[in-house]
């Protein structure tokens, strides 16, 4: 996930979807914080886009899907990119600053009753198909023996 960000956003159209499509589901930014965006690739690339901020630590951007529902609202054209340079910290209310992969093991802990149900579900399912195949192969070997010792008839 940490690899996306860094090196993957930005360049590979399959991989900067995906992510914005997470980032907007589940309302957060980057993998730990929305900071993880300011060492990666889609932050430091462009020449032709403002800076969002100045400052050792705080040069750099978000991408839209980063951006919160205030953001988009106060800022709907330029949210995530901004032309005043401040710091990336003064945009935190504007912004979904917790990351990604505590909001991705909080759906699934959220969810982990039905995991663990569909998981015994398909094992059970699973378990009684091995079953019924195992009765098809003596009821078939049953057959056969029955067969042998009536010459066929």
């Amino acid at each position: 996930m940490y690899e996306t960000v860094l090196s993957h956003y930005g360049r590979n159209n399959p991989y900067t979807e995906t992510f914005d499509t997470i980032q907007r589901g589940l309302k957060c930014c980057g993998v730990k914080s929305y900071t993880d965006w300011l060492q990666s690739y889609y932050s430091t690339k462009a020449e032709d886009l403002p800076e969002l901020g100045v400052g050792a630590g705080n040069v750099g951007r978000v991408p839209l899907s980063c951006c919160s529902d205030l953001g988009l609202r106060e800022h709907d054209v330029n949210c995530g990119v901004t032309y005043d340079k401040q710091p990336l910290f003064t945009y935190e209310p504007y912004l979904n600053t917790q990351g990604c992969l505590p909001a991705v093991y909080g759906k699934f802990y959220q969810n982990l009753d039905l995991v663990i149900g569909l998981a015994v579900g398909i094992g059970c399912f699973q378990l009684i198909g091995m079953l019924f195949s195992m009765l098809l192969c003596c009821w078939i070997d049953k057959k056969k023996r029955q067969e042998y010792k009536t010459g066929g008839y």
